[in-house]
């Protein structure tokens, strides 16, 4: 008679500990979810009463505001859409999976043209000249995008060299799979 014994002990005691890690994602996850409801119901409600006032404002006293007011007054507007925009793509980020699925065909020239207008006091006040060659269209996620370029501009604005004007160029240029790393995830 011939046995052969293995301690299988600490294979046990991995398995439990990725099963503990697996549940306690799961939980962040779900957690993860349900604050993401929670905020931006929390954030609808203020918005949709800005919003209001913004339409009581534009129907009834739009005609009595001076020039001034009014550029304010559209700022204002364009303040509650950007709030509204951030909402709907938090909710839309919380759903986003790694599959691609929720990939669109993104013009990076509008998105850019966006992230120009919602930065456009930053620039005005730091004299900024931002030149882009045309941009190509691309699959993606939007928020993501715009995101990304908000970012990269935001930050050449704000570390800029001292008492110097930012000159920002953006350009894209397409590479071929061979000179991307291998481990380039």
């Amino acid at each position: 008679m011939s046995g052969v014994a293995q301690d299988i002990s600490l294979s046990i005691a991995a398995e439990e500990k990725l099963h503990a890690s697996n549940m306690q994602l799961q939980h962040s996850n779900a957690e993860l979810e349900s604050f993401n409801r929670v905020a931006s119901h929390d954030l609808q409600e203020p918005l949709r009463k800005t919003q209001m006032f913004i339409s009581r404002i534009e129907s009834t006293e739009l005609d009595n505001l001076s020039d001034k007011g009014r550029v304010y007054f559209q700022k204002v507007v364009n303040a509650a859409s950007r709030m509204q925009s951030l909402v709907m793509n938090l909710l839309t980020y919380s759903r986003i999976d790694s599959k691609h699925e929720d990939f669109e065909l993104i013009d990076l020239n509008e998105v850019l043209e966006k992230v120009k207008e919602d930065l456009s006091s930053t620039i005005e006040s730091t004299g900024a000249i931002i030149k882009s060659e045309d941009l190509p269209k691309l699959g993606g996620v939007s928020y993501q995008l715009e995101q990304l370029l908000n970012n990269l501009i935001s930050n050449a604005l704000k570390y800029k060299v001292a008492d110097v004007k930012p000159s920002i160029t953006i350009q894209a240029e397409k590479v071929h799979s061979k000179q991307i790393p291998e481990n380039f995830f």
